[in-house]
């Protein structure tokens, strides 16, 4: 039953989510409890472009869907002021930042430290920002494949892998969830598969979900995500499989996964190659 719901799945085509690596970060999805964060810009202008990023492990920050707007507050005192609701669903998630862009809505006016989300309802966490005068264009951190002591014995090399889940809102009626790969300290030329174990272990691609890197960020980081529909939820073990090119030999092995359970979810797998100290 597991092979026919996938062959009807995959022969109809799993297509791309995402086109763009800026949407690689999730929306924030709705509750019926909620908290705030609100940035203060001191110094700044109503209508200035503002934006929450979310930063994953590899150290690319992400504008998040649904946060990014303008300043249009504005407090006794004449100090522009942005605030947006935190769903009870991702109390405590982060790393997150504020960054606030010049008039031009190109250029950076201020970026603000990293922060985690509110986790008790009603609470607001505030940030006040000054302008920065010299701000980056373009504000992101290095990255570098974390090291190990050594790759796990292994008869193909395996990534340093992390995983992580996240919620997203949805409009309209759609079911599905996402999987979603972050691939540091690899070409962009890389092939990108998913695999999964068939009942007598053997490992197969899965129709549909390969490819090259839908897009890479300014640190050189891979994005590639695709749809989860509802009979595949649970469902494992997976585990994504990197090519040297299509056809190639292999450069890397995930971790095996498990779909998420429900709709809705986002499982995040940030990779990197093992490193020799």
């Amino acid at each position: 039953m597991m092979k026919k719901l996938l062959a009807l799945r995959w022969v109809l085509g799993t297509v791309l989510a995402l086109a763009v690596g800026l949407s690689a970060v999730p929306a924030i999805m709705a509750s019926s409890g909620n908290a705030t964060i609100t940035v203060y810009a001191r110094g700044g202008a109503l209508g200035q472009r503002v934006t929450v990023q979310w930063g994953d492990p590899l150290g690319g920050w992400h504008q998040v869907d649904g946060w990014t707007g303008t300043l249009d507050n504005i407090t006794p005192q004449g100090v522009p002021f942005k605030s947006w609701t935190v769903g009870s669903g991702n109390y405590g998630q982060g790393p997150f930042r504020w960054v606030i862009y010049n008039p031009d809505g190109v250029t950076i006016w201020a970026i603000g430290p990293s922060f985690t989300l509110p986790t008790i309802d009603g609470t607001n966490y505030g940030q006040p920002l000054d302008q920065q005068v010299a701000a980056p264009a373009v504000p992101v951190a290095p990255v570098t494949a974390p090291s190990s002591p050594a790759a796990p014995a292994s008869t193909a090399p395996l990534l340093l892998a992390h995983t992580f889940t996240y919620g997203f809102g949805c409009s309209g009626a759609c079911g599905d969830s996402k999987i979603t790969a972050l691939i540091g300290g690899l070409p962009s030329s890389i092939w990108i598969t998913v695999q999964w174990q068939d009942g007598v272990g053997v490992w197969r691609t899965v129709d549909g979900w390969q490819g090259t890197a839908s897009s890479v960020d300014n640190n050189g980081v891979l994005f590639q995500q695709w749809d989860v529909s509802p009979e595949l939820f649970g469902r494992g073990p997976f585990r994504w499989v990197l090519y040297s090119f299509q056809g190639g030999s292999i450069v890397g092995i995930s971790p095996n996964f498990t779909m998420p359970a429900t709709s809705h979810l986002n499982l995040f797998m940030s990779m990197a190659p093992y490193t020799q100290p």
